[in-house]
């Protein structure tokens, strides 16, 4: 009885074993459309909106302090938004 479910850890690990092994498979032309808008978003995301807001932090810091003195909120704001679209129409 012990022997039976060995067998069927076997006969499993080697399904697996095959699955594994029938990689790389041919990629239709709409699966690699999707893969490149989920990348586009992910860029996005994690990293043109993290940097811009970043950016505009720093910014609004050096504002603050004094170091930088030619600039306002609204167009440290403004740039940043500017440039954040600008970055999601390039990832189109």
């Amino acid at each position: 009885m012990d022997s039976t479910p060995v067998d069927n850890e076997a006969s499993s690990t080697e399904n697996k074993t095959q699955n594994l092994l029938s990689y790389p498979r041919r990629l239709t032309g709409e699966e690699i459309e999707n893969i490149n808008q989920r990348c586009k978003e992910e860029s996005f995301w994690y990293r043109a909106l993290p940097l811009s807001l970043g950016s505009m932090l720093i910014t609004q810091g050096l504002i603050s302090k004094g170091i930088i003195k030619t600039a306002s909120l609204n167009t440290v704001v403004g740039n940043i938004l500017l440039q954040t679209m600008k970055a999601k129409q390039i990832l189109k």
